[in-house]
């Protein structure tokens, strides 16, 4: 087996290399349990046969552990769907809202009159986890793409150490044989040895998000002297925070959220708010275009920690050995190419060139 590390825009080489050479559909199975999740068509642009949740749970009752813990760390059904919610595949319920409020926004900041105060966007915890801000950008205005330079952002301070709470854990070597004595994948889980579990990569993913809207979209941090280790009181606190930051900036905060009891806590300090409608039902098929399936890939190896791409010879890896900080903020994948993939020398030709030619644009933008 051959493999490389990369970004994740390396998956869009992958799907790009898939389609060219006629591997335009193929399933992505969570090889720990040999259960197919979904089939991908890159030729209809169609995300099919998602697995549904009868038939996900079947196979989780199925896996066989003595290790309670384990069993916890297998992905749950929630997994999915909130992979195919981040990615886009899955729209939220008020998406076509939640855009037109964000355009109305963006013209209304251009009129002092009618608004003379700033305002500023903010997220929920649960909205972190779901990568809204980062994967809703650019919006489709009718005069172009509005990206997110265009607005300002705040994001409490109580939120990053919520999320900071959640990396508690990494498998330990005798959790590594138990999950291999019960999986029909063996070597390839010697990539977890002292890798971070389920409960942890997730919020790692989250934290990414929030890192990546402070550095990458300039966005203010609302302060805060305490943390309250009760959720509701917490969640007080947070609404209190982006209150705080109201007034000390003269501005306003627009909460976005898909708690709704965030929202009376957010009315209670007088802050708009509004609520982010997630969708219930997962249907069989979703149409989807080659960006957001690379999403969809990408979300996947961190919430289930791998997933073979069955018929292009292809594991993706989102937990290894040696996976650090970094990686998260880059994100980075593991490509396991497999003995006999049909696509494994063309992918690694390509990611090579791409890697070397930004390598190259790299040293000419610090002359």
């Amino acid at each position: 087996m051959r493999e490389i590390v990369a970004n994740k825009s390396a998956l869009m080489i992958l799907l790009n290399e898939a389609l060219h050479l006629n591997k335009q559909r193929f399933e992505v199975k969570y090889p720990v349990n040999g259960m197919t999740l979904f089939s991908l068509d890159l030729e209809r642009r169609e995300v099919g046969s998602i697995v549904s949740w009868d038939k996900f749970e079947n196979h989780r009752r199925r896996f066989k552990s003595k290790s309670d813990f384990i069993k916890r760390d297998q992905p749950k059904y929630g997994d999915l769907k909130e992979c195919l919610i981040s990615s886009g595949v899955l729209p939220y319920s008020n998406i076509a809202e939640l855009e037109a409020s964000l355009m109305e926004l963006e013209s209304g900041s251009q009129d002092r009159f009618r608004n003379p105060k700033p305002t500023l966007i903010s997220v929920d915890t649960n909205l972190l986890y779901l990568r809204l801000l980062t994967r809703i950008f650019p919006l489709k205005g009718k005069n172009g793409a509005i990206d997110a330079s265009r607005f300002k952002f705040v994001l409490s301070q109580i939120v990053r150490e919520e999320i900071t709470g959640h990396v508690l854990s990494k498998y330990k070597p005798h959790q590594i044989h138990q999950l291999q004595a019960a999986s029909h994948e063996k070597a390839i889980l010697k990539e977890f040895s002292n890798a971070c579990t389920r409960r942890t990569r997730n919020a790692l993913n989250a934290q990414t998000e929030y890192d990546l809207i402070i550095d990458e979209f300039n966005a203010f941090t609302a302060e805060s002297e305490r943390f309250e280790e009760d959720k509701e009181k917490r969640d007080v606190q947070i609404a209190e925070s982006l209150a705080d930051f109201s007034r000390q900036k003269d501005a306003n905060v627009l909460l976005l959220t898909a708690d709704d009891n965030m929202r009376v806590h957010a009315r209670n300090f007088r802050l708009s708010s509004e609520l982010i409608v997630l969708p219930h039902e997962v249907p069989r098929q979703l149409h989807a275009d080659q960006w957001k399936m690379a999403d969809l890939l990408y979300d996947l190896t961190l919430h289930f920690g791998l997933v073979r791409l069955s018929g292009l010879g292809i594991i993706l890896l989102g937990e290894w050995r040696g996976k650090n900080v970094q990686d998260f903020l880059d994100e980075s994948v593991k490509i396991v190419i497999e003995k006999g993939s049909s696509i494994g020398d063309q992918l690694l030709r390509d990611v090579g060139l791409v890697d070397s030619w930004r390598t190259i644009e790299g040293k000419v933008s610090r002359l």
